[in-house]
């Protein structure tokens, strides 16, 4: 009878582990997205408008979503010192609007080797009229670009 048991159990734990790996391959997974990060110019004259260029490219197939209210980036800015750039009064806004209810997402299937190009002009959303060098980098959900630096003249 005990063996009997034993053998009913492992029966199920390997129905179990089956079933799971299965469910596992069946699952759609996220695309494996690369971002690189470019400045439209190096060298910006004080009070300019300063302004990125973000490629993507994903590097895996699978599923790619955005939904309505969300901004498909955040930035992040530091002078030379290694701190965090003044946020402008719109980079305030942007930064503390409530989160607006999502309403509708979309997935869509994408392929590996799919690119896309994006401009960002970073100097609405932080403050770098004053001279130095500045750190960008740009991040995409989890994923982060590379640091470029971009010098402010006077």
């Amino acid at each position: 009878m005990r063996n009997k048991l034993i053998l009913l159990l492992l029966a199920i734990l390997w129905i179990v582990v089956c079933a799971a790996a299965q469910d596992a391959q069946l699952a759609p997974r996220a695309a494996q997205v690369r971002l690189v990060l470019t400045s439209v110019h190096a060298t910006e004259k004080s009070g300019a408008k300063i302004a990125i260029e973000i490629k993507g490219k994903f590097m895996s197939d699978g599923l790619d979503g955005a939904c309505t209210g969300e901004q498909p980036y955040s930035v992040d800015v530091y002078d030379a010192s290694g701190r965090r750039a003044a946020h402008t009064d719109h980079g305030r806004e942007v930064d503390t609007r409530p989160v607006v209810p999502i309403t509708s997402c979309i997935s869509v299937n994408v392929k590996a080797g799919t690119t896309w190009k994006d401009q960002m002009v970073v100097s609405d959303l932080y403050d770098m009229g004053k001279p130095g060098k500045y750190l960008v980098r740009v991040n995409r959900g989890d994923e982060k670009s590379n640091t470029i630096t971009l010098t402010v003249v006077p």
